[in-house]
């Protein structure tokens, strides 16, 4: 049995959906650059801080390093703060679009089985299959954000491997025995 009016209901919600979920890829892609960014600063500072522990603790600059370390930590968990928001936002606005589709089917399909234009066993069986799709769609927003953060990390390597590099095969080797000459440090501070 054919349901026309039914199966507009239930796939209504798909192409809003893939609106949203491209409008959101658009919009959260700045916020995974800003959150791998914040996270690289956080972590280089702290390796840094920990390697140079003695370093830190002779200048008695402990206090300005922990400080530093809040600052940084503050920046990434505002980073990731905006992109949970935006995530749920986006997750419970999937949600509530497949639950009125849900909704709209119960009531055009139950209408058409009080009227006798669709028998209950049709109807049932209808109401699984759109059912079904409806709630895997929440799954194609969360490959479309799994997508934007594989970018953001994408992005950052081949930022890397598009720094210069410099050939060792260019120049030529000193002889140790003829180099002379004096070292000068002028205008040096520690």
């Amino acid at each position: 049995v054919f349901a026309p009016s039914i199966a507009w209901i239930a796939f209504l919600p798909v192409p809003i959906i893939a609106w949203l979920s491209f409008f959101n890829q658009e919009r959260a892609a700045p916020d995974y650059a800003t959150s791998s960014e914040s996270g690289s600063l956080l972590n280089s500072q702290l390796i840094n801080n920990l390697e140079a522990s003695t370093t830190v603790k002779s200048f008695g600059a402990e206090e300005y390093e922990i400080d530093r370390i809040r600052r940084l930590s503050e920046a990434y968990r505002l980073s990731n703060r905006r992109i949970d928001t935006r995530a749920s936002a986006y997750g419970q606005t999937v949600r509530g679009c497949a639950m009125l589709s849900l909704v709209g089917i119960l009531l055009a399909g139950g209408l058409d089985v009080l009227t006798g234009a669709l028998s209950f066993e049709n109807f049932n069986g209808l109401i699984g299959v759109p059912s079904l799709v409806l709630w895997k769609l929440p799954a194609f927003g969360e490959a479309v954000d799994q997508y934007q953060q594989t970018v953001a990390a994408l992005r950052r390597v081949l930022d890397v491997r598009s720094l210069p590099v410099e050939s060792g095969t260019t120049g030529q080797r000193l002889d140790v025995a003829k180099v002379k000459g004096e070292m000068v440090l002028d205008e040096v501070t520690f």
